[in-house]
């Protein structure tokens, strides 16, 4: 497989035509169609958010008692601060709704939706923490109001819901906005901040 798609690639830069069918579905809700990338992406993110909801409460860990201490430095091994940085700063792809077309049809992509940015967030929250501040304001200006922007472009023209919107809903607010709350003491003298 990976020898027909260096190939087709190798032709398409050469400008010559390739003969290589890329296994699209047949039609619409097509069942022998797997979306193998979405698959792999929802695996990963529910093992993060299982991992997430194990990791030990911040009270314990205050404590200084040595198995949650041992079980948040391994958890902190398994996934690096900078992964869940680069994830939360994904986008979205945003289908733009037009009046009359495909009304009946879910606006949720198929790859990284709100649901896999909550259980990112809730990892970083309960193994990492966010606890100065220029990591916080990065994770702001690069993940959260990106976010927050693409709730604003959700809204269907004819004033219908949106799966996407509501989703992304969720999202923000069970969070996006605690975190914000929760690290208020990070805006103190924030006009200093480039």
């Amino acid at each position: 497989m990976s020898e027909a798609v260096s190939a087709h690639i190798a032709a398409s830069e050469n400008g010559q035509p390739s003969n290589y069918n890329h296994p699209l579905p047949a039609r619409e809700g097509d069942e022998d169609f797997i979306d193998t990338g979405a698959a792999i992406l929802n695996f990963y993110c529910t093992l993060v958010d299982v991992l997430g909801r194990c990791a030990p409460d911040a009270a314990v860990i205050a404590q200084g008692k040595n198995d949650s201490l041992r079980a948040r430095a391994i958890l902190r091994s398994l996934v690096p601060l900078e992964d869940l940085q680069g994830v939360l700063s994904l986008r979205f792809g945003l289908a733009m709704p037009m009046p009359g077309l495909n009304e009946d049809r879910s606006d949720m992509p198929t790859g990284l939706i709100p649901n896999h940015k909550q259980s990112i967030a809730l990892f970083m929250e309960r193994v990492y923490g966010i606890e100065d501040r220029d990591l916080f304001f990065n994770i702001l200006e690069h993940a959260f109001l990106p976010d927050l922007r693409a709730a604003t472009m959700l809204e269907k023209p004819e004033g219908g819901e949106s799966e996407m919107g509501l989703a992304l809903n969720r999202y923000i607010g069970n969070s996006i906005l605690p975190a914000l709350i929760k690290y208020n003491h990070f805006y103190a003298d924030a006009e200093n901040y480039n």
